[in-house]
């Protein structure tokens, strides 16, 4: 029986390094984002097709406004709209739709049909808890030194807090559960060092009965066409072809005053209200570093230099938190008083 996994993360974390790795064995398959699986109302005891229509807007992440089915990318899972809502529908649960669909999508790929089914789509953490709920799988999370992570999306335009508050949400919700058996955690600063050996504990780890070598891995993975074909890279990202594996945290291209500024965020915490409301570990910046084990690295690199004032909220941000409250707001999923909040997610 085949087995179908959600990876989750926040932004520029190295998810698509570690989907293009997923996607590289005779046992696994990963392909493009769906956005299937991050709709709050699709991960339910029996989805419907009905389900998935329109936009969703629930999401943690301050700057996400939206999430809806990419149907754009179907053709890459050997799949039309109506062939996805038969599957769907035809099921009497959502585990029942979960091995139809990556019975489909193995044999598709001519993959082993007892293999891993991997869907990777960032706003998949969203819906940890519901997928822990209605399935057997496992949830694959990757985090990365939040300094690269801020340096990357503000690279992407977006401003120094409003990105530190995405990373927080992300890994703030992943803290809900931590503990959990069927949640596996793993550093993008062990996958580029390791990528050939992370890729096999993880098989190993999910489906103990799948044996694959090393050198089976690094091959599928220098081979690789489909992934090279099918997942979009930004422009602003240091590797352009998937068969390229580097490690991107270059520190020679963080400068003092980013440090400066970032330190300033040391103490910092998501509003409370905005934590409540989308049952998030109300930890601190602090807090998190050292919950994932970068404080050491961080204190050692801000050492000597005084936190200044963070940065304000860019106008495109303001622009962003209001879209997301609104399209909330008209759904029925949020209230006028939950304005605040959405506008400063992470207040100081």
């Amino acid at each position: 029986m085949p087995t179908l996994c959600l990876v989750g993360n926040s932004p520029s974390s190295g998810s698509t390094l570690l989907a293009d790795l997923l996607d590289s064995t005779k046992f696994t398959a990963c392909g493009p984002e769906l956005e299937i699986f991050s709709h709050e109302k699709f991960l339910v005891k029996n989805p419907q097709s009905s389900d998935l229509s329109g936009s969703y807007s629930k999401m943690i992440a301050p700057r996400a406004t939206s999430s809806y089915l990419r149907t754009d990318r179907l053709k890459h899972y050997g799949l039309s709209q109506s062939d996805l809502e038969k599957l769907i529908d035809s099921a009497n649960s959502f585990s029942e739709f979960s091995e139809s669909f990556s019975i489909h999508y193995l044999d598709f790929r001519n993959k082993s049909k007892n293999g891993i089914v991997f869907e990777k789509t960032p706003q998949n953490l969203n819906n940890l808890h519901q997928f822990l709920e209605h399935s057997d799988g496992y949830f694959v999370h990757i985090v990365r030194n939040p300094v690269f992570v801020v340096r990357s999306l503000i690279n992407r335009s977006w401003s120094m807090r409003s990105a530190l508050a995405t990373w927080m949400s992300y890994e703030s919700k992943l803290m809900r559960f931590k503990g959990n058996e069927r949640i596996i955690s793993i550093k993008y600063e062990d996958l580029v060092q390791k990528p050939y050996e992370t890729i096999q504990m993880l098989i190993q780890t999910i489906n103990p009965g799948l044996k694959i070598s090393l050198e089976e891995i690094r091959t599928g993975h220098q081979e690789n066409r489909y992934r090279q074909k099918t997942s979009k890279r930004k422009d602003s990202w240091s590797t352009q072809s998937i068969q390229e594996i580097k490690n991107a945290n270059d520190w020679s291209k963080i400068k003092p005053e980013f440090l400066k500024r970032l330190n300033g965020f040391k103490s910092s915490t998501l509003s409370s209200k905005y934590a409540k409301r989308y049952k998030l570990e109300p930890l601190t910046f602090q807090e998190l570093l050292e919950e994932y084990g970068y404080s050491e690295e961080f204190n050692k690199r801000v050492s000597g230099l005084d936190g200044i004032q963070p940065p304000k909220y860019s106008m495109k941000d303001r622009k962003k938190f209001l879209t997301k409250w609104a399209k909330g707001f008209l759904k029925g999923e949020l209230k006028l008083r939950d304005l605040p909040a959405h506008f400063n997610p992470l207040p100081k």
